[in-house]
């Protein structure tokens, strides 16, 4: 005897079965949740027209690559540097190069203090 097990994705909304592609799975977070919803194609539509505003007002915080890998490989402590970043900060100042007072000092920089040969 054989078993089949149908998978029948329905949006969320409205008990609306979704077949052929006319719909897709939507994620987002509000107040620090996150949350999925299965939509057709017009309620997600509607969905991203609803926030849209608050979304072009806003600032982003990461990127999809950044949160996929951060789920895949575990969250992981920012690497360590080989240099000093206050001595990188002296020097691109000494040589009137704009560097942030605080965060990461651009990859650019870094390789033109150690070419000076720091």
């Amino acid at each position: 005897m054989a078993q089949r097990t149908v998978v029948r994705l329905v949006d969320d909304l409205d008990d609306t079965e979704i077949v052929g592609g006319a719909g897709e799975t939507v994620s987002f977070a509000l107040d620090g949740r996150r949350y999925e919803i299965d939509l057709t194609n017009e309620h997600a539509d509607d969905l991203r027209a609803a926030l849209d505003r608050f979304v072009r007002a806003a600032r982003k915080v990461g990127s999809r690559q950044t949160r996929a890998r951060s789920r895949a490989t575990g969250a992981r402590a920012a690497a360590a540097v080989d240099y000093s970043p206050q001595a990188v900060r002296a020097w691109a100042k000494a040589n009137k190069i704009k560097v942030s007072p605080r965060g990461r000092i651009p990859q650019s920089v870094v390789e033109r203090f150690r070419a000076a040969g720091n």
